[in-house]
């Protein structure tokens, strides 16, 4: 999870989206600082983060089978993962190789790959996950891209199957977010009545929900749990 978000003035004006080389290439100038924020901020934030997993664990019940984070970072929520399910096969992806291999030295028993949650077609097989992740990614795609992603997600998890989905929400949906950082470019906000509407024509369907004010930003963190139809 990543709550990188860092208010600024000059970006009140509607910025255009950037290309996701140069957004995986911001992400690889900051992963040291990355990193370390996230080691602080899943001590700092226990609560938060022990309530997140809980609602993967609950969402994936008795369904066996491996759990895969498209938006891995330095794998700090498939950690906390494999300390409650330490015989789980995990698996991650990021569009940043840096985080990538960061969660791989991290988390040496789990299987990762340079990946775009909107494409997953080189990294994940059809129907072989039992669970996914996907944590404050998909501010950094327009509609579209979230329409790809929750596509992809539908495509490689089972019945079943269970995508836990976090996004910065706003009460417009789709509005660009007023404090990104200027390297990201655009970055949008979500409503959570829209992002079920999306799901739902993705073939998901809702298990719980938590929305949680990030107050440093101002801006609040929705959480959603959500279960392909079989």
């Amino acid at each position: 999870m990543s709550s990188d978000v860092h208010a600024d003035a000059a970006t009140s004006e509607p910025k255009e989206m950037i290309s996701k080389e140069e957004l995986a290439a911001s992400y690889g100038k900051s992963a040291a600082g990355y990193e370390s924020m996230l080691d602080q901020e899943v001590i700092d934030k226990k609560v938060l983060y022990d309530k997140i997993v809980d609602m993967l664990l609950s969402g994936l019940g008795e369904l066996e089978g491996p759990v895969a984070d498209v938006s891995c970072g330095p794998g700090h929520v498939l950690a906390m993962l494999q300390e409650r399910q330490k015989a789980r096969p995990l698996m991650g992806s990021d569009l940043c190789q840096d985080m990538v291999d960061r969660a791989a030295k991290r988390l040496p028993d789990a299987t990762f790959q340079r990946a775009d949650m909107t494409d997953l077609s080189g990294a994940f097989k059809d129907a072989q996950l039992a669970g996914m992740i996907n944590m404050f990614a998909i501010h950094h795609v327009d509609e579209t891209g979230v329409k790809a992603a929750l596509g992809e997600a539908s495509r490689v998890l089972r019945g079943n199957g269970c995508l836990l989905l976090a996004f910065w929400e706003g009460p417009t949906h789709g509005a660009q977010m007023p404090s990104a950082p200027k390297e990201w470019g655009a970055a949008h906000l979500w409503s959570t009545a829209g992002m079920y509407d999306l799901a739902a024509a993705a073939g998901f369907d809702p298990v719980s929900e938590h929305q949680e004010l990030e107050k440093e930003f101002d801006m609040n963190m929705a959480y959603l749990c959500l279960k392909k139809r079989s």
